[in-house]
């Protein structure tokens, strides 16, 4: 059976490979099969309510886009907290308006997307059967990966040193609010060991997504050795985008020859693993009906065995 025993799945790779449209028909080959599936969106560029129509998502599927730009103001005001409870109140209206200004800061978005993720994903564990993590391009998506396993550790040091100094805070009458944030310190590093944890289990896989093309091919490798180097599952690669083996002109007969490099490429670069090689559509994906067709193709070639 297709992904068995995994119930955390990510897609990942190169903006504009198709993580989106084969996101949505995982979702609905899994809801097919009577399962309850939450399809979760950490792109800052969501279209998965485009795909299926906005009313017209199968019941057996929950549709969450995480919304970047409020889970950045969440996360700022959660690190306004914890400044204000640890400073006095000249040096915090100083230090706020430098917080404030990072809103924009490489880094703070991916920070942000990931609260919201282990959030989402460890509340979510027990009310559904998988979980299908569209994510964000590359970059964006490692950089949030690497974040969830090293941000425990840090969280850790954070909470020591806040202990250490409880007892002065605590004699400046500021013992309450200096509790509730070690407090809420202490379930984010709970949280964020659960959640790294989940990643690096058996429970999880993440497939690379990737055309027949230069650029997504050489990004690809670099996304399999990080994930690899951070101990995630890859237990195949989904090649998107064939082309059909049929075609006329010149200009299809120059395309088909240059993919046949990188499909070459490919097949030598990542032959430790299966290949899904899922072929160019002759439309867009759009509407319910053109998610199942697609959910169906992918079925019957994983069905059929893996070609490598």
């Amino acid at each position: 059976m297709l992904f068995e025993g995994k119930g955390l799945i990510f897609l990942g790779g190169k903006g504009g490979v198709g993580k989106t449209t084969l996101s949505a028909s995982l979702a609905y080959l899994f809801a097919q099969r009577g399962e309850k599936v939450l399809l979760l969106s950490t792109d800052p560029a969501h279209s998965l309510r485009d795909i299926f129509g906005e009313e017209d998502i199968p019941p057996n599927i929950s549709v969450l886009e995480i919304d970047t730009r409020r889970a950045v103001r969440k996360h700022i005001n959660r690190v306004l907290n914890v400044v204000r409870a640890s400073v006095n109140p000249d040096s915090y209206r100083r230090i706020e308006a430098m917080i404030l200004s990072l809103e924009d800061t490489p880094g703070v978005e991916e920070a942000a997307i990931l609260e919201e993720l282990s959030k989402i994903v460890l509340e979510s564990l027990d009310n559904f059967d998988r979980i299908v993590v569209d994510s964000a391009p590359t970059g964006h998506t490692l950089q949030m990966l690497r974040a969830s396993i090293r941000i425990g550790p840090w969280i850790e040091e954070l909470i020591k040193l806040r202990e250490k100094g409880n007892r002065f805070r605590e004699a400046a009458s500021l013992g309450e609010e200096t509790r509730d944030v070690t407090s809420s310190l202490k379930e984010r590093r709970e949280r964020f060991v659960r959640f790294s944890q989940l990643l690096t289990s058996p429970y999880t896989a993440f497939i690379p997504v990737l055309t027949p093309e230069k650029l997504p091919v050489e990004e690809t490798k670099r996304l399999v050795a990080s994930l690899e180097h951070m101990g995630l599952d890859i237990p195949l690669l989904i090649v998107n985008k064939v082309l059909p083996e049929e075609g006329s002109g010149e200009f299809f007969k120059k395309r088909k020859l240059q993919e046949e490099i990188y499909l070459r490429e490919i097949r030598r670069y990542f032959g430790r693993f299966k290949l899904l090689f899922v072929p160019l559509r002759d439309k867009d994906v759009s509407g319910v009906e053109d998610v199942r067709e697609l959910a169906q193709l992918i079925y019957n070639l994983s069905d059929g065995g893996y070609k490598g």
